[in-house]
């Protein structure tokens, strides 16, 4: 009875503690905030890239108001937050611009549509995992929140 009574205290203190550190069986939270030259900024596409195969998983989000961002891992089961690992920290934020006469003909037919093209808004350097600045480094039992602050030159 002892011996029943003690394991299942154990499961219990074990399954606390992790709810206490903000990471579940599969994942852990990961939240901060992005600025640019010291202020928030919301439309921020931020992608956290495993630095090592197999050690990470694909993991992102999207700034909103203030700044603040969460992340969810892509791979696989879409969870909040991504597993332990080393990542570097991707950021992008775009805009569809359209020189307002360019069209494209769709092949076979139907309407045309309008030619677009993407205006990246933020330094080149924080757009691609080979260039980004950053890192960040999920543990368990930390409260990984990873702040980033971008210069705009």
């Amino acid at each position: 009875m002892n011996r029943c009574l003690s394991l299942l205290l154990t499961c219990i203190v074990s399954v606390s503690l992790l709810a206490l550190s903000g990471c579940t069986s599969k994942a852990c939270k990961v939240t901060g905030v992005i600025k640019m030259d010291g202020e928030p900024i919301e439309g921020v596409s931020i992608s956290f890239v495993p630095k090592t195969d197999g050690q990470g998983e694909l993991a992102a989000g999207t700034s909103v108001a203030g700044g603040a961002y969460e992340i969810k891992t892509l791979s696989g089961d879409i969870v909040d937050g991504t597993v332990p690992g080393t990542y570097t920290v991707v950021l992008r934020k775009s805009e569809v611009l359209w020189d307002g006469k360019s069209w494209m003909h769709p092949a076979g037919g139907g309407e045309p549509v309008k030619s677009t093209t993407l205006k990246e808004l933020l330094p080149k350097q924080y757009t691609s995992s080979a260039t980004s600045p950053f890192t960040a480094t999920v543990e368990k039992g930390k409260p990984n929140t990873f702040d980033f602050d971008i210069k705009s030159k």
